[in-house]
């Protein structure tokens, strides 16, 4: 342990060596999303290698974290350095005056070097200021693990289309397991699944239009396909028992389990496993394509979690806030959450020297992702009261008890309205 203590320390160092140290101690409040072990890796390196600012961190599972931080930030309790999703809500957090405007320490520090340009374009307002940075491991979707093994023991071909997927879910089930492990408790994994089903058969320029009303949720028909693709996989026993109801983390214990044969799930599901070897051999096949003729529109191959530091922050506390936001994007800082992850990160310059990265972060099914044009992850591309009437509609039409995907896309249409009217 002390080894590793001293080795964090030198790597942080390294990084920080620019930076003066601070005349007394400083306790910074950080907050984030529970169950990272990226960032209790970099957060262990700058301490050991500034022992003059402690870490206060605060910690909620991922949808209590959203709830909390909206709490304490309209109580006036901004915390010194915080996550937020991109999108609408990283915004929410910037008109309320929560976040630090960054755009000359961008400059001074060369932080933009440390991100792709358009993952910093999403955090840049119209006026050309920057509020945050991404900080995160980049996910892919837009496909299914199975266990390899099961499938070539009980001679089952892999899935290629919504419309043939009924004939594999019958034979996924009579080898003994349920198909896909899939959980719609809190509403998020059927709106990522709803994005992917968009990218399969337009850009996303097209579905950033729904924010502006030149495209509507009732004549748009890419949306009504993926409405119509997600109730028939649901319609045809594609997802196991009881998934409108069911945790997303206990969905993906079900893969691990061997109860299901296929988990919709973004590269990160090792986090909640604890391990990306669950005991069996595993392949990425494609998500079930609503025509498999065409190829793939876009991606929500995306920097999903930013970093932002309060506007409150001024004197000693303000310069220890900047060093640690200075090493945690730094190269060195993402190689450790990298490594901590075992995926690739929002920083290229550390990408190179990541030598954990997962086998299946090179499968096919996701590198051909890659050159395809991006959107950020479909449950923070809109307004979030629009976001909640999406929850709500894609749940009923996934329950197949005759509520039509028309009268859905309405709803959704109706909702949009009003927030396009504000």
């Amino acid at each position: 342990m002390i080894r590793r203590r001293t080795l964090l320390a030198g790597i942080a160092a390294s990084a920080l060596m620019t930076l003066p140290a601070l005349a007394e101690t400083v306790e910074l409040t950080v907050w984030d999303n529970a169950g990272n072990p990226g960032r209790e890796a970099a957060f262990a390196a700058f301490e050991a290698a500034n022992p003059d600012i402690k870490l206060n961190v605060v910690t909620f599972a991922s949808e209590e974290y959203k709830t909390q931080l909206r709490v304490t930030v309209a109580g006036g309790n901004t915390p010194d350095l915080f996550t937020t999703n991109g999108g609408f809500t990283f915004f929410e957090y910037v008109d309320r005056g929560a976040a630090m405007d960054i755009t000359d320490l961008v400059e001074e520090y060369g932080w933009a070097e440390r991100t792709e340009a358009e993952f910093l374009a999403a955090d840049t307002d119209e006026n050309g200021r920057i509020w945050g940075m991404p900080w995160n491991t980049t996910q892919y979707w837009q496909g299914l693990f199975y266990d390899k093994d099961f499938f070539e023991a009980n001679d089952i071909p892999l899935p290629s289309s919504v419309e043939g997927f009924k004939d594999i879910a019958q034979k996924i089930q009579d080898a003994g397991r349920y198909p896909i492990a899939f959980g719609d408790k809190d509403g998020w994994p059927a709106i990522l699944m709803l994005g992917d089903y968009l990218v399969q058969t337009t850009t996303p320029d097209e579905i950033r239009k729904l924010n502006t009303g030149e495209n509507t949720w009732t004549d748009f028909k890419p949306a009504k396909d993926a409405f119509e693709a997600m109730a028939k996989l649901a319609a045809d026993g594609a997802f196991a028992p009881g998934f409108l109801s069911m945790n997303h983390e206990a969905a993906i214990m079900s893969w691990v389990g061997k109860r299901t044969a296929m988990l919709y799930n973004g590269t990160w599901w090792p986090n909640v496993a604890k391990t990306d070897d669950p005991g069996f051999a595993i392949g990425v096949a494609k998500l079930p394509m609503i025509d498999p003729d065409l190829p793939l529109q876009g991606t929500q191959y995306w920097a999903s979690i930013q970093l932002l530091m309060g506007a409150h922050l001024e004197g000693e506390k303000k310069e220890a806030a900047i060093k640690l936001f200075d090493f945690l994007t730094s190269k060195e800082g993402m190689i450790l959450y990298g490594n901590a992850r075992k995926a690739i990160t929002t920083n290229p310059q550390a990408n190179p020297e990541i030598t954990e990265i997962a086998a299946f972060f090179r499968e096919p099914e996701f590198l051909r992702q890659n050159d395809k044009p991006k959107i950020q992850f479909l449950d923070h591309a809109f307004p979030i009261p629009v976001i909640e009437v999406i929850k709500v509609e894609l749940q009923k039409i996934m329950q197949n008890n005759g509520y039509t995907v028309d009268e859905a896309l309405a709803a959704i249409e109706a909702a949009h309205v009003a927030e396009r009217k504000s």
